[in-house]
């Protein structure tokens, strides 16, 4: 456990002191390790999400099959949220991190093998989104409860800061690197990409020496299960928290949807090919990078809970704009504002959590975080359907709409979301 310490990473800290605070983290060696290991993840993420979804349209030639894969990811990650931390608990957090990091990796090298060997069809596609969803929902939260272990909790900020810079430049690197990878070496040169970067991330977490693991390890099925009711108990009782699930349940469900959707837009809406989608879908990312180093400038601001809510409801304007636009140039300009307001959502949105719960509960908390997360499928379903129905731009212009709507309902009915931090310093 590394003791927390003030200067540079306490309160006081000028925005002079940023990239000193930010660099000094990087000493860590585990948790330099983890960040390298959450940028491998998410450039994989992103490039596996657009290579498997333009290799679904050319298999299937359907939106709806497209937007299924990510239905197929996401369908077990409430589960895994809710229960995952009932097994997690029970062992070192690095370990943890390099089992699952392993089977994601059989898991990819199984499709491309399958792909090379001219066998492969939709239900190994849907198959390997599940195991990637069962992995990540049981890793997620593990990582993010570990992050408080290896820097302090004092240092959470800066330590969010730096993760979700990193996971901001997989966004554009990983779909650049998709485009390209499919249009220089085609889908089997890509997979074979993807297979390689997974090995890589789990060479790298064989480095980590810590032994952290949750202070409350879970004794006998009955204790288990309390313990879950216990984390709901505790989530529906904060305002705070319970706030910032509903608005992540909103975005899960009616705006990030759209990534599902990119293949189709950049095909049939805008006329472009592989490259093109690269450049579509790394556009955000470049948004996002911008809107941390606006983000970094506020990180002692106890009002975190207005930059999230105001980054979520940017992030859904943008959507409907892009949603209406058939200009490639025009496209990527409204991308870049979604891309700055998901940096004020997904920065704040661990950050508020990991300050607010107590560290018994913290795993249980970003536990219940990912099934917040997990009800992604319902939007994929929508999304699917509208698309298949109405087209693509009718159906991420009225789920973003919709998601709009929700988040002002959310504000203004639950009392003691965003009031109660505009007025109260942070701890």
């Amino acid at each position: 456990m590394v003791t927390e310490r003030s200067g540079s990473g306490g309160e006081s800290a000028s925005n002079q002191e940023v990239p000193a605070a930010l660099g000094s983290l990087l000493g860590l060696g585990d948790f330099r390790r983890l960040w390298i290991c959450d940028g491998l993840m998410f450039l994989g993420l992103w490039m596996e999400g657009l290579v498997v979804g333009w290799l679904v349209l050319e298999m299937t030639n359907s939106p709806f099959w497209v937007a299924m894969i990510d239905f197929f990811r996401a369908i077990p990650v409430p589960l895994a949220g809710l229960f995952g931390p009932l097994l997690t608990d029970r062992f070192r957090r690095r370990r943890v991190i390099l089992v699952l990091q392993s089977l994601n990796a059989l898991a990819l090298a199984a499709v491309a093998l399958l792909y090379w060997g001219d066998a492969l069809d939709y239900w190994h596609l849907a198959l390997a989104s599940i195991v990637g969803g069962v992995v990540w929902g049981l890793d997620w939260p593990n990582r993010r409860a570990f992050v408080p272990d290896l820097v302090g909790k004092s240092r959470v900020v800066d330590a969010m800061l730096l993760g979700n810079g990193m996971q901001a430049l997989a966004r554009v690197s990983g779909p650049l690197m998709a485009g390209v990878a499919l249009a220089a070496v085609g889908v089997g040169g890509a997979l074979m990409t993807l297979v390689l970067m997974a090995v890589l991330s789990v060479f790298v977490l064989l480095g980590m020496r810590s032994d952290a693991r949750s202070p409350d390890v879970p004794r006998g099925f009955s204790r288990s299960l309390s313990r879950v009711t216990e984390g709901l108990r505790y989530v529906r009782g904060q305002r705070v928290i319970l706030g910032i699930m509903v608005v992540t349940v909103i975005m899960n469900v009616w705006a990030f949807s759209h990534q599902s959707l990119l293949p189709v837009f950049a095909r049939d809406v805008l006329q472009r090919g592989p490259v093109g989608l690269g450049l579509l879908a790394c556009t955000s990312g470049i948004g996002s990078v911008l809107g941390l180093l606006l983000v970094t400038r506020f990180r002692r601001d106890p009002r975190r809970v207005h930059i999230f809510t105001g980054g979520a409801l940017l992030c859904c304007i943008g959507l409907v704009g892009f949603a209406g636009c058939q200009h490639f140039v025009l496209a990527i300009l409204l991308l870049l504002i979604v891309g700055l307001g998901q940096a004020g959502f997904s920065s704040m949105q661990s950050t508020i959590l990991l300050m607010e719960a107590p560290d018994h509960i913290r795993n249980r908390v970003m536990g219940t975080l990912v099934c917040a997360i997990g009800t992604g499928p319902l939007g994929r379903i929508q999304a699917g359907s509208l698309a298949t129905l109405a087209g693509a731009p009718v159906a991420v212009a009225s789920m973003a709409g919709f998601a709009i709507l929700a988040m002002v309902m959310t504000i203004l009915l639950l009392p003691g979301f965003v009031r109660r931090v505009a007025s109260t310093p942070s701890r």
